[in-house]
């Protein structure tokens, strides 16, 4: 299912060679429980960085979920994996696993946040029109040639 996914992904996103890489790794990595997941946050509240790490690998699909669903344009795609990824750190160090809540479930809150926060500042709702973006090149050149000229 995750290699699926994983082609689904690099199709859709047009993957650069950093989002590709960045796929080739999610789709080695194997899934976990949500009882191991509880067990390794747990080992992560109590200092083992390590288990942090393995927790938040093993939920990186999350990301991917998230992005394919999102439908994020090419040019800003690993830019906003990247937010997710920092969604799932965020994620790590405000779960508790005690309170019944899968990490998965969890993870996939806190990466979505750091997406769409992503998108509503780097992104337009509305695209102006090609002849709008003609007229506002022809400004840009006509205002370049009269600094040109020290107008």
């Amino acid at each position: 299912m995750r290699n699926a996914l994983v082609r689904r992904a690099s199709t859709a996103l047009q993957a650069d060679p950093d989002t590709r890489r960045w796929l080739s790794f999610v789709r080695d990595i194997p899934r976990i429980t949500d009882h191991r997941a509880a067990e390794l946050a747990r080992a992560f509240r109590a200092g083992d960085a390590h288990a942090g790490e393995q927790l938040v690998a093993a939920h990186l699909y999350v990301v991917l979920q998230v992005a394919m669903r999102l439908r994020v344009r090419a040019d800003s795609a690993f830019d906003l994996i990247q937010e997710g990824n920092a969604g799932l750190l965020d994620a790590l160090h405000r779960f508790e696993p005690d309170r019944g809540v899968p990490f998965s479930a969890y993870s996939r809150y806190w990466a979505r946040a750091r997406m769409l926060a992503f998108l509503s500042t780097h992104s337009r709702l509305v695209q102006p029109g090609r002849p709008t973006r003609r007229r506002v090149a022809a400004l840009l050149s006509e205002v370049e040639r009269r600094e040109a000229r020290g107008e």
